[in-house]
Order: C-alpha cells, then sequence, then structure tokens
C-alpha cells in the first residue's frame, strides 16, 4: 500500500513539472539571472535578506523539533530495552533456591 501511494505520488509531480513547465526555471540562464535578481535584491536591503534568512531558519527547526522529539523518544526505549537484556545479572537473579 505505501509503495502505491509513493508511485502515485511521484507519478503526480512528474505530472505538475511537466503541465505546467516547470523545467524552464532549470536552465543555466534562468539560474544566473534569478541568482543576479537575488544578489541585487540582498545588496539594496541586508537586514531585510538576514531576517529572512533567520525566518527560514526558525520555520525549518521548528518543522523538524517534532521529529527530532520522537527520534530521540525512541531511540531511548530501544537503548532501555538492550541495556536490560545485556546487564549482568543481579545478586537475586544469581542464587539458587535450596
Amino acid at each position: 500500500m505505501k509503495k502505491v501511494i509513493l508511485a502515485l505520488f511521484i507519478l503526480a509531480a512528474i505530472s505538475v513539472f511537466v503541465a505546467f513547465d516547470l523545467g524552464r526555471f532549470l536552465t543555466l540562464d534562468s539560474l544566473k539571472q534569478a541568482k543576479g535578481t537575488f544578489a541585487a535584491w540582498q545588496s539594496s536591503a541586508p537586514w531585510l535578506t538576514a531576517a529572512g534568512y533567520f525566518g527560514l531558519y526558525v520555520v525549518m527547526a521548528a518543522l523538524s523539533l517534532p521529529w527530532a522529539a520522537q527520534l530521540i523518544t525512541r531511540n531511548r526505549d530501544v537503548n532501555r530495552m538492550v541495556s536490560a537484556r545485556m546487564s549482568p545479572p543481579t545478586a537475586n537473579q544469581c542464587r539458587t533456591k535450596r
């Protein structure tokens, strides 16, 4: 089921790319033009550019925190399970019943 959804998503992305002719933005000339436009904008408004970079960083970090917390929590649970299995026996476990 997951493979079908992934295949449909990839097919939809390719269809959108072709339908809207998005390949025109990936030419070397258009990338050079965009770089020049951005450099001009950056030189005219450096503080606004810095604020934009900072805002983008904050959004990216905010979106990644839930995933990082989930990974940390899962990793802690796995470490507990592994350490419980690999820990040396306690004194109560070593005693034999007589």
